[in-house]
């Protein structure tokens, strides 16, 4: 493995996409391969069906990537075009005027709250769902049924980074009310769709974030730790407490004559003190805030 330094990092890679929710019969196919046929000036069939939000999950690049491809098969083949969708939002950007078209241009939107049936009859895809909002079931012929990808961030690299992730398989920003480009590590940023499921012009917002942070840590000749943290080789017993529950990974055991001890890396550290506070041998201080002095100071405003 080779092995390289970097003065800062900016992870915004595409991201891998399986069927969300696809139906094992003939003539499923996701948006990536539908695009494909499109590239290749395949001869489409005249009837296609988009499913969305089956199960549950909303993904905007899925609606986005629904609606602008009915728009563009009605205008460019004039297909037959309907959309299955469980709660279609329109919150990206320009999502709903494209919404707007589609059904200027005579797309079909069929809203469903159970999950449709799907059957193939006679080479075509056989689509069954109640209408919610006609209170009718519907039955639908398409020959192509196009199904949205499950879209989640590469697990390998999340590992090699050491950036945590969420439910969903995307990375995690240590703070989404603060800044959507920070990781738990200084020097890794996040931007675009391996973080979140987002569209392309909050990615390009992101982009330019993460930029000018990157910009802003390397035009410094020197970089401010933000406190002085101190480990008792004395009193350090090795446990690992302090490793495990470090959110940004800025410690890491060494060997000090002949004994193992935590070693906390100051540029990495952000001075939140979990550590401190968890540490059961109190072999952690940080300077300027030991238990002595911040009692102190508690006992100055009236608290202790």
């Amino acid at each position: 493995n080779k092995q390289m330094s970097f003065g800062a990092i900016v992870v915004a890679v595409g991201q891998e996409g399986e069927p969300s929710s696809a139906p094992a019969i003939p003539g499923v196919i996701t948006f990536s391969e539908l695009l494909r046929l499109e590239q290749q000036k395949a001869n489409l069939p005249k009837r296609i069906a988009f499913l969305l939000d089956t199960p549950v999950e909303y993904y905007r690049t899925g609606t986005l990537s629904a609606l602008a491809g009915a728009v563009a098969l009605r205008q460019k083949l004039a297909s037959e075009v309907y959309i299955f969708a469980q709660s279609l939002k329109v919150d990206s950007q320009g999502t709903e005027n494209l919404y707007h078209k589609a059904r200027e241009n005579g797309v079909t939107f069929i809203k469903f709250d159970e999950n449709p049936v799907f059957a193939n009859k006679n080479g075509q895809v056989q689509i069954d769902v109640r209408d919610a909002l006609l209170q009718d079931d519907v039955t639908v012929y398409c020959d192509l049924l196009v199904v949205e990808e499950k879209m989640y961030s590469s697990p390998i690299l999340a590992s090699t980074l050491e950036i945590m992730t969420d439910k969903s398989g995307f990375y995690q920003v240590v703070n989404p009310h603060l800044s959507t480009t920070l990781s738990e590590r200084k020097g890794i940023l996040l931007a675009g769709s391996c973080r979140a499921d987002v569209d392309l012009a909050r990615s390009l917002l992101e982009s330019k974030e993460a930029a000018l942070r990157v910009y802003e840590l390397l035009r410094q000749k020197t970089i401010k730790v933000s406190a002085e943290v101190h480990v008792d080789p004395d009193k350090c017993r090795a446990c690992l407490t302090c490793v495990r529950v470090c959110p940004h990974n800025a410690i890491e055991m060494e060997q000090i004559s002949g004994k193992e001890i935590a070693r906390i890396y100051e540029l990495a550290c952000e001075a939140c003190g979990v550590c401190a506070a968890l540490c059961p041998a109190k072999a952690i201080d940080y300077n300027g805030y030991s238990d002595d002095q911040i009692l102190a100071q508690l006992k100055v405003i009236g608290v202790a």
